[in-house]
């Protein structure tokens, strides 16, 4: 006699049942009893069973099942019965025979698959298992594929039958299963056209059907080979089965993460996905639509903090009152590693380098040697470095997720005195600067340089020295020679900024496909002050100009170096600040010393005087109202200019008189005012002189016939020069405001009025 919840015998050819379940109590003093159905298929029918569940409690005299009580299958070849994504919480009891959380007996050629009990089940003579009591061929029994049991539930008067995984409660209860359970059905649906339910958690119970009765979303198999050289664990997802660490269901976007356990002497390199390597370094990714195959590479060190445990204590580094000193490459590794990956953000403590620092180092495959930048997003630097002067060389980042540079992540204080220099680069997705790649809690960087460092972002934030400043940050006396590109907020100096620029010099290539700049790309409220640009060097859709842009001859000069050695003087004595001063080599832009500026004073020209003027060097800034500095000790050279018939007389530095030396003055420790009496008998211009020389005024616009190519400089009765340059022979013009101007064309001097 055959009793189910449902269905007593269902045998008929093809027989489907789907969509059922049962709560009432089964029972029979007979043959067999199922949640369901009692039996399923025969040796002439294949039948399927799905999406059906029980709670009711079953028993039978003979053989019992949480779902079907005996599932059967015609010979091989013809097909097979099946009992798919079912659960069961109701107890099963077989007083003779078998008895199944699931099915009480299977013969060799049926399949159940997907399928959850947490059921008591207990056979008083004969077998019992979690899912199936008695496989009727235990040499060949009928697939089960990821069906799931809790432990401790299974008593047995003769024999055990362990088919399926056994959980603990916290698994069995937990929202794991139910995600691998619903995948798993979306799997099946996606690849064998079926409609498997998704599964839900209820407390205290296995997982459900959801009431909506909601059809599990497609999902595919995520599979990962056995690595050479290390081990791996799955984080995310959770696996629930053991099987699950190499192969496993997931639905499209699913984060998924692994812990690597490499061998002596490796590291974990790379995830390579379907074939395409990842992110260096990066443990996780996101899948996309279709089954995934997933490699977990690990290899010789290929970066710097990988080897950081080589540093040795006064060799490669050394630790003082107030922080640390850096000899080595490999003590600056120790650094990184100490904050990166030890949490230590040295936090008031300085770290300063005592030598130059190569980055170069290749490991045995040939492959080089890449730098961590110094802190993180997560784990920022927030000490003080000083390179006293030193370069970093050779320095190469590839930072996949941002936050690029010798520092990543930089919270409020100082990065000092250090240069990039040698084959360097900088390439990643966002956040790049050869010093930092991110500012933030008013940090600074001052006196650094960038010496040919390219910076290539796929993204947003790339600057020659910092990627972003946050608010209250500032970017002082440094420099950059290197290119510049990404697609939005890119900077010759910095990316993008919400606090301050000051003094500062860019003239690397500067590409964006929106905003760009060879001081800064972008920025709220940015303040730029007294910096420079080589003119030429921008390509963006969007052009921030801000900053004086000078021609090369202007850049790559003695006059450039000292204009702004002056000003760093200035601020040093005013603001008590420690910026260097400027350095120039030939067919080179100046650069930010290692050496203080020494302290500088502001120069002005008195407006009084008569019979001739004075004049001091051109300024390059285009501020209007810039002043004249001048460091204490250095000459000052002049460009004086008598009256026709008139001679110096005597130069006065604050009223006292003051002695010239090829018309340079030594500047005094004090602010200095410029004054110049001059004297009748000068020789002024001869009338024969004069004839060489034809000019005339009209409509605001000086013209002058110019014999042969010669100097030509024009200034203000105040003493300042507004037109200095080398002209070509032949009619040139100049448009100036009506008034007197002092013109001086080789050595001779004319006083003109533009009308």
């Amino acid at each position: 006699m055959y009793v189910g919840g449902v269905l007593g015998d269902a045998t008929g050819a093809k027989t489907v049942i789907s969509m059922c379940s049962n709560t009432g109590t089964v029972t029979t003093t007979a043959n067999m009893a199922g949640g369901i159905t009692a039996r399923l298929g025969d040796n002439n029918a294949v039948c399927v069973l799905y999406n059906c569940f029980n709670t009711g409690a079953i028993s039978a005299k003979g053989t019992a099942g949480g779902i079907v009580a005996f599932l059967q299958t015609p010979t091989a070849g013809t097909g097979k019965s099946l009992v798919a994504n079912c659960y069961n919480t109701g107890d099963v009891t077989a007083d003779e025979n078998t008895a199944g959380g699931i099915v009480g007996q299977i013969n060799m050629f049926s399949e159940i698959k997907n399928c959850v009990s947490s059921a008591k089940v207990s056979a008083v003579k004969r077998y019992a298992g979690g899912i199936v009591g008695n496989n009727n061929n235990k040499n060949n029994p009928g697939p089960i594929t990821r069906c799931y049991y809790l432990e401790n539930t299974v008593t047995s008067g003769s024999d055990m039958n362990t088919s399926g995984n056994a959980l603990t409660a916290e698994q069995m209860y937990g929202s794991a299963l139910v995600t691998e359970m619903s995948n798993f059905a979306g799997y099946l649906n996606n690849k064998e056209l079926t409609s498997y339910l998704q599964w839900v958690k209820v407390a205290n119970s296995c997982p459900n059907f959801d009431a909506k009765n909601t059809v599990a979303a497609s999902a595919y198999i995520l599979s990962v080979k056995e690595p050479e050289h290390g081990k791996y664990e799955l984080v995310k997802p959770v696996a629930v089965l053991a099987q699950d660490s190499t192969t496993i269901f997931v639905k499209k976007n699913t984060a998924v993460e692994f812990a690597t356990t490499p061998d002596e002497g490796y590291v974990f390199y790379a995830l390579r996905v379907n074939g395409d390597l990842q992110t260096e370094y990066v443990n996780n990714f996101r899948t996309a639509t279709g089954d995934v195959e997933v490699e977990v590479l690990f290899s010789l060190p290929r970066r710097w903090d990988q080897v950081a445990s080589e540093a040795v204590a006064g060799t490669d580094y050394a630790e003082t009152e107030t922080g640390y000193e850096i000899h080595t490459p490999l003590g600056l590794a120790y650094i990184t590693d100490k904050v990166n990956n030890g949490g230590d953000m040295m936090a008031g403590k300085q770290v300063a380098l005592t030598a130059d620092i190569d980055l170069t180092r290749e490991n045995a495959d040939g492959i080089a040697f890449t730098w961590l930048p110094i802190g993180s997003s997560s784990k920022n630097f927030k000490g003080a470095f000083d390179g006293r002067g030193h370069s970093v060389k050779n320095m190469l980042v590839n930072a996949g997720t941002g936050y690029g540079g010798l520092f990543g992540y930089v919270s409020g204080d100082t990065i000092a005195n250090v240069t990039i220099s040698g084959k360097s680069s900088v390439t990643g997705t966002n956040y790049l600067g050869a010093i930092a790649g991110y500012l933030n809690s008013k940090a600074v960087v001052l006196n650094c340089n960038n010496d040919s460092c390219r910076i290539t972002t796929s993204s947003t934030y790339a600057g020659g020295l910092v990627g972003n400043a946050g608010s209250g940050c500032k970017v002082i006396n440094s420099s950059s020679t290197g290119s510049v590109s990404g697609t939005d907020k890119v900077g010759g100096i910095v990316g993008y900024i919400q606090g301050e620029v000051i003094a500062c010099l860019s003239t690397g290539k500067v590409v964006s496909g929106a905003k760009g700049g060879a001081i800064l790309g972008d920025g709220y409220n940015p303040v730029v002050t007294r910096s420079y640009r080589q003119e030429g060097i921008v390509e963006a859709a969007n052009e921030n100009v801000s900053g004086t842009v000078l021609e090369i001859a202007d850049i790559q000069s003695q006059a450039l170096a000292d204009e702004m050695t002056a000003y760093a003087g200035y601020l040093n004595r005013t603001t008590g600040s420690d910026l260097a001063g400027w350095t120039y080599t030939e067919e080179h832009s100046p650069v930010s010393s290692s050496v203080k500026a020494g302290d500088a004073y502001k120069v002005s020209v008195s407006t009084e005087m008569v019979n001739g003027t004075l004049a001091l060097p051109v300024l390059l800034t285009q501020d209007e109202e810039a002043e004249f500095y001048a460091v204490a000790g250095n000459p000052v050279k002049l460009t004086i200019t008598p009256d026709e018939g008139y001679q110096l007389d005597v130069l006065t530095v604050n009223e006292e008189p003051a002695t010239l030396t090829d018309d340079s003055f030594v500047m005094p420790a004090t602010d200095v005012m410029l004054a110049a009496t001059f004297k009748a008998g000068g020789v002024g211009i001869e009338k024969d002189e004069a004839d060489f020389i034809r000019m005339w005024t009209s409509n605001a616009t000086l013209y002058v016939v110019l014999p042969q190519q010669t100097s030509v400089m024009i200034a203000g009765t105040d003493g300042r020069i507004l037109i200095n340059e080398l002209a070509e022979a032949g009619t040139v013009s100049y448009p100036l405001e009506r008034g007197l101007y002092i013109l001086k064309i080789g050595d001779a001097s004319y006083k003109v009025a533009v009308k």
